[in-house]
């Protein structure tokens, strides 16, 4: 191999070295984001476990306190919307997972 092959393979391999830690870098808050829901997604779960199992509760409790109608979609879907501000203000994403976020 001459040399001009070889110093151009450095560098193909040098770039391919910094797309493979950057997208490491991104996906790794992208993972954040997905525990995080997840572990929110099971607290939701138990909460509307807790709730339906103590139908005639919740519903006198709803009876009193209309407002209380919205408490697990309004404050989990907050939550949910935190946990992705939060994690993308500290790595903001670019390219592919931009575009997964969207869907």
């Amino acid at each position: 191999m001459d040399e001009k092959a070889l110093h151009e393979a450095m560098e193909n391999i040098s770039i391919i070295k910094g797309v493979m830690e950057r997208t490491g870098k991104s996906f790794t808050a992208f993972s954040k984001i997905f525990i995080y829901w997840g572990m929110l997604f099971i607290v939701n779960s138990i909460i509307i476990l807790m709730m339906f199992s103590n139908e005639e509760k919740r519903l006198d409790l709803l009876n009193s306190f209309p407002m209380l109608n919205f408490f697990p979609i309004g404050i989990i879907a907050l939550i949910a919307a935190f946990i992705y501000w939060k994690v993308s203000k500290k790595i903001p994403f670019v390219g592919l997972e931009k575009h997964l976020m969207k869907v």
